[in-house]
């Protein structure tokens, strides 16, 4: 997306550890207008080193990126009525290694954010009995496979376009 106005994209970071994912496309990405908010329940202490390395080799990064210690369904945005950030025009939300239905939470939550687009790699399945998935579906795929289906077909009724490639 193009920016206007120097408006920027807003990368959120969910269960963001220690962030190096969300780090690397600010770097990556110098001439883009890029945010980084690394949302997590706490911060290792090897975030402020792998922070000081980039900034080193990318300094471009710096002020561009700040973490929240917060649980994901508890998180407070100083955001506008309208759920848009002053000099946000586009909200990314990544997630890598979001464990069990931490995974379903980042959905939810890049929903209420108005997200043009998601970046997730989910782990460690939760139970199936959590989830409304029918029998025949988990016994022929696996309670693995059978919770990425359905939350793919949560993430198509929400608006976004899903691959089942």
């Amino acid at each position: 997306k193009s920016s206007k106005n120097n408006s920027e994209t807003l990368i959120k970071d969910y269960a963001a550890g220690h962030g190096l994912t969300g780090l690397l496309f600010l770097c990556c990405n110098p001439l883009l207008p890029l945010r980084l908010r690394s949302i997590d329940i706490t911060v290792p202490s090897s975030y402020i080193s792998i922070v000081k390395a980039l900034e080193e080799c990318c300094p471009w990064i710096k002020g561009k990126h700040s973490y929240v210690l917060e649980d994901i369904n508890r998180v407070v945005e100083d955001s506008q009525e309208d759920g848009v950030e002053d000099g946000v025009e586009d909200v990314v939300t990544l997630a890598i290694h979001a464990c069990g239905s931490l995974t379903d939470s980042v959905i939810r939550r890049a929903g209420e954010d108005n997200s043009s687009r998601i970046a997730l790699m989910p782990c460690c399945p939760p139970s199936s009995k959590s989830l409304g998935i029918p029998l025949g579906i988990k016994r022929m795929y696996g309670n693995r496979e059978a919770t990425d289906i359905e939350r793919c077909y949560v993430l198509k009724a929400k608006g976004y376009r899903v691959d089942f490639a």
